[in-house]
């Protein structure tokens, strides 16, 4: 609607709730180690992506906004349990894969990109779904602003609005069941707690919806070292 940020009011959104509940949101406190485009953004990425596979029990999905961005943090990440999209594979055929090696007792990551983002439903229904696990983590690299839009500076609302729509897609990934227990989402791009770039409606909606935890750059470091 192109309206000032200032003029904006929102409210808690009408969603189940089961949508949202058993659900933390893992955000980490704006640094500029964690905004994309800086040297160490995948390097610190991917040790907190480690950390999180080191814990889980679970299934991980990590959710790029390019293939450069896979190739890295496969490089980075360089374990066995690493499911990484090429140009061109189908989501549907590596959806198969990663299921089938999380039944496996494996606790796969997998790194992707592009139809992941809104055509993945990927759920164990051979158990109960308290004990579905497939995905227990969820991780958005980045926001996912629209690469042919992001030179536009008019009509930045719109680019947020249109951002925030594919991310709630995203998210969508996780959730797909009632019932389902010990979910995180964590998102590294550090823009988002910035308090910069307008994005304070899209913070907002996310931390009205989901329980959210505040991680501070020093803490990420401080688990890795334990780890």
């Amino acid at each position: 609607l192109s309206l000032p940020f200032d003029r904006v009011v929102t409210h808690r959104p009408l969603i189940s709730n089961w949508l949202s509940e058993n659900v933390t949101l893992n955000l980490l406190a704006g640094n500029a180690d964690f905004t994309p485009g800086s040297d160490d953004f995948i390097l610190k990425s991917g040790r907190e992506i480690e950390r999180l596979a080191d814990k889980a029990t679970g299934g991980i999905l990590v959710l790029c906004t390019s293939y450069e961005q896979i190739e890295a943090l496969e490089s980075q990440l360089n374990s066995e349990r690493v499911l990484a999209q090429r140009k061109g594979q189908s989501v549907s055929a590596l959806s198969n894969t990663y299921l089938s090696r999380y039944k496996k007792g494996q606790r796969p990551v997998w790194l992707a990109t592009g139809a992941a983002w809104t055509g993945l439903d990927i759920t164990d229904k051979s158990v109960p779904p308290e004990e579905d696990y497939a995905i227990q983590h969820l991780v958005i690299l980045k926001l996912p602003f629209d690469q042919k839009d992001s030179h536009l500076k008019a009509d930045y609302f719109h680019l947020i609005s249109r951002c925030l729509s594919r991310l709630k897609q995203g998210i969508g990934r996780l959730v797909r069941r009632p019932g389902r227990l010990g979910m995180t989402i964590t998102v590294l791009d550090g823009r988002l707690t910035s308090g910069k770039n307008g994005l304070s409606l899209m913070n907002r909606y996310l931390t009205n919806t989901y329980t959210t935890k505040l991680l501070s750059y020093k803490s990420v470091e401080t688990d890795n070292a334990r780890a």
